[in-house]
C-alpha cells in the first residue's frame, strides 16, 4: 500500500503530462513514473516483464498508457497522509526540523523467512517454508532496484545461518551454514544463483561473517573459525582460553583482526593472536542482539530486564549506545597489548517503546562527522503498532503517519541506498523493514540545514 503519491521505482514525484516523469498506468491500474517505466521495460527481457508493485505479466507493446488530467495538487501530494511541497516550512517559510516517516510500499512473502542478511539494496533469504523437493532448501535474493524477486534450491535442509560478503563489489557472495555442519559459499553468475565451495565440519553452524574480502568467520558450539573462503578446510580456531561453556552466536567483524560475538548471555572479543575476553557482561540483562557500526567505532545492544507485576514474569526491553574503544596497556606479566572496552553513551528506552525480541537493531548515520553527529534507528513499536523513529544522540521519537500490522514479526530495519534531495534542506531515505512474511518501504524525510549529509 502507497500512501505517499509518489512513483514506487525512484520514490519521487511526478511531473506534469508530457513530460519526462509524467503519471503513466499499467495494465493492471498501478502507477509508475513514464521514464522509470521505459528503464524498467529494457531491464527485464519481454519472459520476464511484470507489474513492478504486483507482478502480473506484463508486454512491451501493451504494458502501460499515460494518464491526463490529473490535478496538480494530486501531483504534488496534498492528500492526507502524503508529504507535500510546502509541509516542511511555515508560513514564515521557516525550516521545520521534524523528520517525517511514511509507509510507501510493501510485499509479500508465502513462505516466509528463516534466516536473512542484507547488503546495499539486496535482501537474501532461506524460506521458513521447505519447498517440495525433499532434502532441499530454498533460497530468495529480492533486488530492491528494480524490485524482482529471484529463487535457488540449496541441496541441504534446516539452513542455520547466512551472510553476505559486504566487501565485494564486483559480484554478489552469500555463504550459508547448516545445521549439519555444512558451510556453503554462493555467488551469482550468468545462470543464476551457483554454489561454489562446500565444507562440513561437526555440529551446527549458528553464525557466519567476513572479515574482509577473502576471509570469513563461523561459530560452531564453542569454536570460532577463520578461513580463506577458496580454502574453508584450512581453518583456524580463534575461541582461545575462554573461562565458560556455551555457543557462540551472532558474530560480527570488527576491524581487521578483531570479531565480537554472544555466549552464556556476554559480549566476547576474538582475536587471532589473543586470549579471547568479555566486554559486556550484566547478570540482571538478558542480550538479544547487537549492531557494531565500523564508521563511528560505535555499538547498540538490545537487551532486556525482567521483573514481575502482580507474579506475572514481564521483559523490559531497551537498547544502550555505546562507544567502542580500544585501550593500550600491559597486562599481568607486563606484556605490552591493546584490548577493547565499552563505553556507555545513551540508554534508548521510552516508556511507551515495546519491540519484538527477534528485532535486530541496526541504526544509520545521516550526517558526517564522530560518534556526536546525527544518527536514527527505525524501530517497531507494538505497543503503538507503528514504525518509529529513534534518534541516537539528539532530537525526539517520531512515528509512521500510519498503524502497521504484524509488528511483533519484524526482524529488522535499514537504511537502503543513499539520500537524494527532496527540496532544500530536506533529504529522502528510503527504509527498509524486513518481516518474518512480507517487507515494507518507507519514505524517511530528514530536514537538515547547513550539514553535510553522508552519501556513498
Amino acid at each position: 500500500m502507497s500512501t505517499s503519491f509518489s512513483c514506487p521505482i525512484c520514490f519521487e514525484q511526478y511531473t506534469e503530462p508530457g513530460t519526462e516523469h509524467a503519471i503513466c498506468s499499467t495494465i493492471c491500474g498501478h502507477i509508475i513514473g513514464k521514464s522509470c517505466m521505459d528503464e524498467y521495460i529494457k531491464s527485464v527481457s519481454d519472459n520476464n516483464l511484470t507489474c513492478p508493485k504486483c507482478r502480473k505479466k506484463l508486454t512491451k507493446k501493451n504494458g502501460y498508457h499515460l494518464l491526463y488530467d490529473i490535478p496538480l495538487d494530486r501531483l504534488y501530494g496534498n492528500e492526507e497522509g502524503s508529504i507535500s511541497k510546502f509541509t516542511f516550512y511555515n508560513k514564515k517559510g521557516e525550516l521545520n526540523l521534524n523528520p517525517c516517516l511514511i509507509l510507501n510500499k510493501e510485499d509479500k512473502f508465502d513462505d516466509g523467512i528463516l534466516i536473512y542478511d542484507i547488503h546495499n539494496e539486496f535482501l537474501v533469504f532461506v524460506t521458513e517454508k521447505l519447498p517440495d523437493k525433499r532434502g532441499f532448501s530454498l533460497l530468495k535474493l529480492v533486488n530492491f532496484n528494480n524490485y524482482m524477486i529471484y529463487s535457488h534450491l540449496i541441496a541441504i535442509e534446516k539452513c542455520s545461518s547466512i551472510c553476505i560478503n559486504k566487501f565485494r563489489s564486483d559480484k554478489l557472495e552469500i555463504m550459508i551454514g547448516h545445521e549439519k555442519g555444512i558451510v556453503q559459499t554462493i555467488f551469482n553468475s550468468k545462470n543464476g544463483l551457483d554454489v561454489l565451495i562446500t565444507t562440513e565440519t561437526v555440529a551446527t553452524v549458528k553464525s557466519i561473517c567476513f572479515l574482509n574480502e577473502n576471509e570469513c568467520a563461523y561459530s560452531v558450539g564453542r569454536d570460532l573459525f577463520v578461513a580463506n573462503i577458496n580454502s574453508l578446510e584450512r581453518k583456524e580456531n580463534w575461541a582461545r582460553h575462554l573461562e565458560t561453556d556455551g555457543a557462540i552466536s551472532n558474530i560480527q567483524a570488527f576491524g581487521k583482526d578483531c570479531i565480537c560475538g554472544i555466549m552464556c548471555n556476554k559480549l566476547w572479543v576474538f582475536k587471532q593472536f589473543d586470549d579471547s575476553y568479555i566486554i559486556h557482561e550484566e547478570t540482571k540483562t538478558l542480550l538479544y542482539d547487537f549492531y557494531i557500526d565500523r564508521a563511528s567505532n560505535t555499538v547498540i545492544l538490545s537487551y532486556g530486564r525482567e521483573y514481575r507485576v502482580q507474579r506475572e514474569k514481564k521483559i523490559a526491553q531497551n537498547f544502550v549506545y555505546k562507544r567502542l574503544m580500544n585501550i593500550y596497556g600491559n597486562d599481568t606479566i607486563d606484556r605490552y597489548h591493546q584490548k577493547y572496552q565499552l563505553f556507555t553513551l545513551k540508554l534508548l528506552s521510552s516508556q511507551e517503546l515495546d519491540y519484538p525480541r527477534i528485532f535486530k537493531p541496526m541504526f544509520s548515520p545521516v550526517v558526517e562527522g564522530d560518534f556526536t553527529s546525527g544518527a536514527y534507528m527505525f524501530v517497531p513499536n507494538t505497543k503503538k503498532n507503528k514504525m518509529e523513529g529513534m534518534p541516537i544522540n539528539k532530537g525526539t521519537f517520531f512515528g509512521c503517519n500510519l498503524k502497521v500490522e504484524d509488528l511483533d514479526s519484524c526482524l529488522t530495519t535499514c537504511v537502503l541506498g543513499t539520500p537524494k534531495l527532496h527540496e532544500n534542506d530536506v533529504y529522502l531515505y528510503k527504509i527498509l523493514a524486513v518481516f518474518k512474511n512480507k517487507y515494507q518501504i518507507y519514505d524517511f524525510y530528514l530536514p537538515m540545514p547547513n550539514m553535510k549529509i553522508l552519501t556513498e
